[in-house]
C-alpha cells in the first residue's frame, strides 16, 4: 500500500505534484492535501488528459475548504505539464 509519506522522503525531492501544490498555492490547513496528493499522483500516472472536468472529476470525495479547487486543478495541470507524470 502507498501512503503520502512513502511518495517522498528525507532523501528524495517532492514529487511533481507536491511542488506544484505549493507553487500554486494549493495548500493552506492541510487537512485534505494527503487525499488531494495521493488523487492527483494516481491520475497523472494513468491518465494523459488533465483538463479541468478531468481533475475535477478524479477530486471527488476530496472536501477542500480552505482553497478551493482552481488552484489545485492548476497545480495538476502544470505537474502534468512539466513531465506528463508525477514525478
Amino acid at each position: 500500500m502507498r501512503t503520502v509519506e512513502g511518495l517522498a522522503s528525507h532523501d528524495e525531492p517532492l514529487t511533481r505534484i507536491q511542488d506544484a501544490l505549493l507553487e500554486h498555492g494549493g495548500v493552506q490547513c492541510g487537512a485534505c492535501i494527503p487525499g488531494v496528493v495521493m488523487t492527483l499522483t494516481a491520475l497523472l500516472e494513468t491518465e494523459s488528459n488533465t483538463d479541468d472536468s478531468t481533475v475535477r472529476s478524479s477530486l471527488t470525495g476530496n472536501i477542500c475548504r480552505c482553497t478551493g479547487y482552481q488552484k489545485i486543478i492548476d497545480a495538476a495541470q502544470a505537474a502534468a505539464s512539466s513531465n506528463g507524470g508525477p514525478r
